[in-house]
């Protein structure tokens, strides 16, 4: 049986260490520091022990290329491999962690989880925890200056919401994938590498003038203050002494999130709230949901991204509202939602989130439509390819359709095809014109319609919002005939259809010098 003593060193000061390491378990047993070690630890073990303290940064660094690219995962499991390795060689080893270390503690996690060590004896031997007195001396400590306020004071007047404190795991940090409510504190930040990688994905969650400090316990096991920055300054930043006792503090971001906008609503619907929101269900909602959605699209043509951003959130209050509608019901909540859809995503992408190869997007809608079709068998339901919502515009409805049927394998190869059956079907239509049922005019009118909207397939372009362009298009060029006819003191009927032409070509010159 191999025995694994994990070690917690606490705040990792240089007089702590003699006298954890004198522990009778840890006589005649190889000592890893869990990552970059400060300094002063080699001049203790070279002093006192007469061994060079290895770190399992340094030891995983060897089987690794310098050009690798970095990956949170790669960086974690790097450490385990080693450590089975090391423990397959020695049969017993003492891993030395910052604290106590805490319960969070990826790698504890990890070599616990880990089958390649299912034979191991694990011998916890506890140190002083560290996130007490890291905390109690941020708390005292004197906001920094810099443009953004650091410790965002005044929040607590603006938002009616509690903060609290997320202690997040530097190996983890792929998965900061929101902002936390209230303070933000990761752990372990031991190298630059690591700093630059958390502070880009930060980046992502906050703004790049955001404030966040750097912690360290020092070889006096004292917290001090390393500095404070930007996060667009942290992926820049080199030089800095990091190491394992190493902490990368953000201070509340002064910002509503996703979850606020569910009390938020929460609020509005309960007793003593809005008496035009307690009205509401999800029938009466329908306009509103239609609404919001066009609008969106109309600020998406429009291509201000400024509508956009507000017209989105416009939208997604109404995905919030059906939501905490169903969350009443018990139903379902938001969170179901979006669990919903994330395992939706991911299991309809085996060629992103799995093996499976692809070779084009043309396979991956064929594949998308397999999953589909195997998740409805599996539920019990019977597809239908033309099974869609009644509500659907018809040109809308055409290009699923044909989608769907183009998935099966039925469609032309190229967009020739589909432009010769235009031709086709439009000479049918001018043929029908001749006759006098009005019956076939309407026929192949429609084959006409949806033989267009086979093309913009092709070409992938959405017919519904081709054709609501370009009545826009229109009405912008109508509005200035009329506005120009106007200007004339005259009727638009006494103006002959060459001469409102000239106008409207005078509209499409305006347009193209804009």
């Amino acid at each position: 049986m191999k025995e694994l003593y994990l070690v917690g060193l606490g705040r990792g000061g240089f007089a702590a260490l003699e006298p954890v390491l004198k522990r009778e378990q840890l006589q005649q047993v190889r000592c890893f520091v869990c990552s970059a070690a400060p300094p002063y630890f080699e001049e203790f073990f070279t002093a006192t022990k007469g061994r060079r303290l290895v770190s399992l940064e340094q030891e995983a660094g060897k089987s690794r290329s310098s050009k690798d690219n970095f990956s949170f995962t790669q960086e974690r499991l790097s450490h385990v491999q080693v450590i089975s390795r090391l423990l397959e060689q020695e049969q017993r080893l003492a891993l030395l962690l910052p604290g106590r270390p805490w319960p969070g503690d990826t790698l504890l996690r990890l070599l616990r989880r880990s089958p390649e060590l299912r034979e191991t004896a694990f011998f916890p031997l506890p140190g002083e925890d560290l996130l007490l007195p890291l905390l109690e001396t941020i708390a005292a400590a004197p906001p920094p200056t810099g443009e953004e306020p650091y410790y965002g004071q005044g929040r607590e007047e603006r938002l009616p919401f509690c903060r609290g404190l997320t202690v997040f795991d530097a190996l983890c940090g792929e998965q900061l994938q929101e902002p936390g409510c209230g303070e933000l504190l990761i752990s372990q930040v031991y190298n630059h590498g690591l700093l630059a990688e958390i502070a880009a994905r930060l980046g992502h969650l906050f703004s790049a003038g955001h404030r966040a400090a750097l912690w360290q316990f020092n070889r006096r096991g004292e917290p001090i203050l390393l500095g404070t920055w930007t996060l667009q300054e942290l992926c820049g930043l080199s030089g800095l002494p990091l190491h394992a006792w190493s902490f990368l503090y953000l201070p509340p971001f002064d910002r509503f999130s996703l979850g606020h906008m569910t009390e938020m609503m929460a609020r509005l619907r309960a007793p003593g709230g809005c008496p035009w929101d307690r009205q509401q269900d999800h029938r009466s909602l329908r306009p509103y949901l239609l609404e919001e959605s066009h609008e969106v699209l109309e600020a998406i043509n429009s291509g201000d991204m400024q509508s956009l951003c507000e017209e989105l959130g416009d939208l997604l209050l109404q995905i919030v509202f059906h939501s905490e509608l169903a969350r009443e019901r018990g139903d379902f909540t938001l969170w179901d939602v979006i669990d919903g859809i994330t395992r939706k995503i991911f299991r309809r992408h085996p060629h992103v989130f799995q093996q499976e190869k692809l070779a084009d997007a043309r396979a991956v809608s064929r594949r998308w439509q397999e999953i589909k079709l195997q998740e409805k068998a599996e539920g019990g339901l019977k597809d239908d390819p033309f099974a869609l919502p009644p509500g659907l515009p018809a040109l809308m409805r055409a290009q699923k359709i044909q989608k769907r049927a183009a998935a099966a394998g039925f469609d032309w190869p190229a967009v020739e095809g589909a432009l010769e059956k235009v031709e086709e079907e439009l000479r049918e239509l001018k043929a029908a014109r001749n006759t006098v049922a009005k019956g076939k005019v309407e026929e192949e009118l429609g084959d006409l319609l949806f033989a267009l909207v086979n093309v913009a397939r092709f070409l992938q372009v959405d017919a519904e919002q081709a054709l609501l362009a370009a009545i826009a298009k229109f009405a912008r060029r109508f509005h200035y005939i009329t506005e120009k006819v106007k200007a004339t003191g005259k009727e638009i009927t006494s103006f002959s259809l060459e001469e409102l032409d000239l106008f409207w070509e005078e509209a499409k010159l305006q347009e193209k010098g804009k």
